[in-house]
């Protein structure tokens, strides 16, 4: 990789921000021809929450090379910003289909099948990005909400599990499996989840919910 692209992305990694856009201009205006430079002069506008402004960047990319995975990754990524999700599951896909087969990739194929009613997909998806990135607890705990919302609890349990054991301050998971344990009936177990959840985010309100509710039912029981 050329030495101008390795000093703004390592730049880009510190929040340089301003440093490394000058630093992908002068690679660009050397190179117009090069996809790369436009690629991640996207990707610093996206790092810098500046999605609609990118989308131009990785256009140009792509006019270049339309077989430019990173591109399309990188479109597919700032069109998911901009709430295109059906857009963003097109990039997605083509990133996949000309080279890219990385954990990220899947994730976010999973996250956008699920915005665009697609779960079957989405579910492949996640188990894709877990089976690539065991330790990717998002991606996990997406594959875990989205068993459960199929009414696979046992198995939405032990995701759930596994996202905790991993990161014991995820008070999200410790909410769904509080959620699981109510639905299969074990309200006692469910209070518990919910508390961790409420102890690791003092305003979970959901699990400050569940757990009120289920105070409520058991003064009434």
């Amino acid at each position: 990789m050329d030495d101008k692209i390795l000093e703004g992305l390592e730049l880009m990694k510190n929040h340089q921000f301003e440093e490394a856009a000058s630093t992908f201009n002068d690679f660009i205006e050397k190179n117009p021809k090069d996809p790369i430079g436009y690629t991640n002069f996207g990707n610093l506008l996206l790092a810098a929450k500046q999605p609609e402004q990118s989308v131009s960047f990785f256009h140009k990319a792509l006019l270049i090379d339309e077989n430019y995975a990173s591109a399309a990754f990188g479109l597919g990524n700032a069109l998911f910003e901009l709430e295109k999700y059906r857009e963003a599951t097109l990039l997605f896909e083509r990133a996949n289909q000309n080279g890219i087969h990385e954990g990220d990739l899947y994730y976010m194929l999973g996250l956008s099948y699920h915005h665009i009613d697609q779960d079957g997909k989405a579910l492949a998806a996640f188990l894709r990005a877990i089976e690539l990135n065991p330790k990717d607890t998002d991606a996990r705990f997406q594959y875990g909400l989205l068993l459960a919302q199929m009414n696979q609890l046992d198995l939405a349990r032990k995701q759930f599990e596994q996202v905790v054991h991993e990161d014991s301050t995820h008070s999200d998971a410790y909410y769904n499996l509080g959620v699981v344990a109510n639905r299969k009936g074990r309200q006692l177990e469910a209070m518990t989840y919910f508390k961790q959840a409420i102890e690791n985010n003092k305003d979970h309100m959901l699990a400050a919910y569940g757990l009120k509710q289920l105070e409520n039912e058991m003064k009434k029981g």
